[in-house]
């Protein structure tokens, strides 16, 4: 007996109110619950809304991006991953490739992750990918308004890791003690123009739960098919990883979808459901 809906190409993306499950009440987050249960044995994708996220600090995010990129590239490249040890800091077009003989990504990026001196544990023992950042000098106040949206984006990341806990039927707390002290990586990216002919791995990560900020972006769901995401400018994104499938009781069942996103011509829109307080712009 098939005990779950067999995937198909998304037809909308599943929208996810989260405000009830602020309220402390476990009958509303188990509410809450199935429904990112539904979307992760579907599309594995998922905006999120009324998640307490102020809408001035994601525009800030969007601004601080936008500042930095449009900065010369003597500027940024002060800050180039070859200068780190760890792959942080300023990467220009072309660095990343999807997998071995994919074509460049056309795409330029800048990456963090926990900041760590030399003395911490993990970078003594060489624990891949543990480090400090490179933090750029221009724009002002880049690596504070930076750090206060990390630490907004963790706690929107437990709550959700707790209702992920509840979709699977584990306690809510199942997460929290690997949740002490996280890796994460967390990366702003600028698209440029993309061509028409570019390759279907050329534009766009594994990991238990990627949260996803964006507009009017492209997204990559499955091996072969793209879409254009509709855009919602109170909802954030999420999706799950390949480790989530693992945790459940049925493992098999939670759909990873591959982190590759990035816009393209030739894909239709699909629309972004609505839940109250996520407006179109």
């Amino acid at each position: 007996m098939i005990v779950y809906t067999p995937p198909k190409p998304a037809e909308a993306i599943p929208l996810i109110d989260l405000g009830p499950s602020l309220s402390g009440d476990l009958e509303a987050k188990k509410a809450v619950a199935w429904e990112i249960h539904k979307t992760a044995r579907d599309t594995g994708f998922f905006y999120i809304a009324n998640h307490g996220v102020p809408q001035a600090m994601m525009d800030g995010q969007l601004d601080l991006a936008r500042r930095f990129f449009a900065l010369p590239l003597e500027e940024k490249a002060k800050v180039d991953t070859r200068y780190s040890t760890c792959t942080r800091g300023y990467e220009a077009p072309g660095l990343q490739t999807l997998d071995d003989g994919s074509p460049p990504d056309l795409k330029e990026g800048f990456l963090i992750g926990v900041d760590l001196d030399d003395d911490h544990p993990y970078v003594r023992d060489g624990v891949p990918n543990c480090g400090a950042n490179l933090w750029p000098e221009k724009p002002d106040g880049f690596r504070a308004r930076y750090e206060a949206y990390v630490a907004e984006m963790f706690r929107v990341g437990r709550h959700l890791m707790s209702l992920i806990a509840l979709s699977i039927d584990l306690p809510e707390d199942y997460f929290v003690d690997g949740l002490q002290e996280p890796l994460f990586n967390s990366r702003l990216l600028k698209y440029g123009p993309q061509p028409t002919d570019a390759a279907y791995n050329q534009i766009g990560g594994v990991g238990r739960l990627r949260a996803v900020f964006q507009r009017g972006r492209a997204y990559r769901l499955g091996h072969d098919y793209h879409f254009a995401a509709g855009r919602c400018r109170r909802a954030g994104g999420g999706k799950c990883g390949g480790r989530m499938d693992r945790c459940a009781a049925d493992p098999g069942h939670l759909r990873h979808q591959p982190g590759r996103n990035g816009p393209r011509a030739d894909q239709r829109p699909v629309p972004c459901q609505h839940a109250p307080g996520a407006q179109q712009p």
